[in-house]
């Protein structure tokens, strides 16, 4: 069973890279699952075409005439824009910025109202931008626009009614508040995070959806780190360490032992901060 969930996690994660989609999953940079995607093969190429053929299309299409179609080509459009936005460093942030304004353009036709699901996916993905933008910047208002976004996107994403859409904002919220902790060196606000996190866990079945809970964990984990060093928190220290322990004990029937490594790469960060705080 195991190796069948590791298979879809890696195929996840090449699907994540290869497709002109954005991560649903986000993670601060320097947390384990944004490692892993870092590892994974890009295709820029196919996202420019991608990119060429949407805009092709866009220019046929008539958002008078058919405006479901026009905002789903523009969809996208944005999508993809925003995955080369992730992959384009030196360039990121006016791709990013086209990325918002392509998605802004789905909100014109795709109305709250009608197409609640739809909206609470593009704020979502507003929500995943701003945040790229404000790790980038160290930008602090930039990321609470984005924590704004992803609040929106939690009205129509409820856990009783959409439980894996609202774990993936949860995730993202506590992502965007890591970051914000980490520039303000706010341990409220790196509270917060962990709180999202742990909100994100309770509708997460590992074995069901691997790449999500690896995913979470993670930045769980880092996110008790982070605590623990700022703060002297051994308790925070002794979670992370739980928390490594119990991906290790996920990934260890992998073939990939890349993504072990990394694993225990990152246990071994907590585990010496646990025992330097223990020693003082």
């Amino acid at each position: 069973m195991i190796n069948n969930v590791i298979t879809n996690f890696e195929t996840k994660l090449f699907e994540l890279k290869q497709y002109p989609t954005p991560t649903i999953w986000s993670s601060p940079q320097g947390n384990l699952v944004y490692s892993l995607l870092e590892l994974q093969p890009s295709n820029i190429d196919h996202i420019k075409k991608s990119i060429i053929a949407y805009e092709d299309a866009l220019r046929k299409s008539n958002r008078e005439e058919a405006p479901h179609d026009w905002g789903t080509i523009q969809h996208n459009l944005a999508n993809a824009i925003h995955a080369l936005g992730q992959q384009e460093k030196n360039d990121a942030t006016s791709i990013l910025n086209e990325a918002m304004e392509a998605y802004r353009n789905v909100l014109l036709v795709w109305k709250r109202q009608e197409l609640p699901l739809a909206w609470a996916s593009i704020m979502n993905n507003i929500g995943m931008i701003f945040q790229l933008q404000g790790e980038l910047s160290n930008g602090a208002h930039t990321l609470m626009k984005s924590v704004s976004a992803f609040n929106n996107a939690l009205t129509q994403r409820t856990a009783e009614h959409r439980p894996q859409d609202w774990a993936i904002t949860q995730n993202n919220i506590g992502a965007s508040l890591q970051i914000l902790a980490e520039i303000k060196q706010d341990r409220e606000v790196l509270e917060e995070s962990i709180m999202a996190y742990e909100n994100s866990l309770t509708k997460i079945v590992p074995e069901q959806t691997p790449l999500g809970w690896v995913t979470v964990m993670s930045n769980l984990s880092a996110a008790q780190r982070i605590m623990a060093a700022q703060e002297k928190d051994i308790g925070a220290a002794e979670k992370a360490v739980i928390n490594s322990d119990q991906l290790i004990k996920f990934l260890e029937d992998t073939t990939k032992a890349e993504y072990l490594a990394l694993c225990k790469k990152e246990k071994e960060r907590s585990q010496e901060l646990l025992e330097n705080l223990a020693k003082a």
